[in-house]
């Protein structure tokens, strides 16, 4: 088995997904946290280590020393390896394009962070909640309403089901009015039961530590 070792900041944010499909699939690997202040500004670790970065980016996954960032990337990696990307070329590309959409999805959520003045803060949190998170939970729960396995691809877990459970993580950090939005689809909350009862989830949601993002 490879030896897997990820770099991240210290806390969920866009490295959350892969550690769920370490955890899901049962395989061990070095998960290697950067510490961050509360300010959240970048730690004199990561200044270090950005110039030694692909793209001066993390996430990093290394695979028995072999070097691959981009999140996208890396889960889809991940999700082959594991037997989460879909059965099918079609059904790939699929999990592909949720995990697109859930990174225009996250890249605002982030902006939303951000953003120091109060009037643009509550501009972009209004924009996120009544446009693009209601195109994203509506084509999902279209999608669960019409595959019937209760999942969004096939009838077996994939990485866009992992996105899916982990959106409303993301979601309860810019307020509960959100969290309310994601709940409020019925299809979309139970697999977000469904997910959040794999034992290996469970297990590592307790276990997990308690961060700010």
């Amino acid at each position: 088995m490879p030896k897997y070792k990820l770099t991240y900041f210290n806390f969920k944010a866009k490295g959350e997904i892969i550690r769920l499909l370490f955890k899901v699939a049962g395989v061990p690997f070095e998960d290697f946290r950067i510490e961050v202040g509360a300010d959240l500004k970048p730690p004199e670790d990561w200044l270090k280590l950005k110039p030694k970065m692909p793209f001066g980016q993390i996430p990093l996954l290394e695979v028995d020393g072999k070097e691959l960032v981009q999140t996208i990337a890396i889960k889809m990696y991940l999700a082959r390896e594991f037997g989460m990307a879909g059965e099918s070329s079609f059904d790939q590309a699929k999990a592909l394009m949720w995990l697109e959409a859930g990174d225009d999805l996250y890249n605002q959520m982030s902006a939303w962070v951000k953003e120091q003045n109060p009037d643009k803060k509550e501009e972009l949190k209004t924009n996120l909640k009544t446009v693009t998170l209601k195109f994203f939970l509506e084509y999902l729960q279209k999608t669960l309403s019409a595959n019937k396995s209760g999942y969004t691809i096939g009838d077996k877990l994939t990485v866009a089901d992992l996105l899916a459970f982990q959106l409303r993580d993301w979601l309860s950090i810019v307020g509960e009015d959100m969290t309310a939005v994601y709940d409020s689809y019925s299809d979309v909350q139970k697999l977000y039961a469904k997910i959040g009862a794999i034992p290996a989830i469970a297990d590592w949601l307790k276990k997990r530590p308690k961060t700010a993002l």
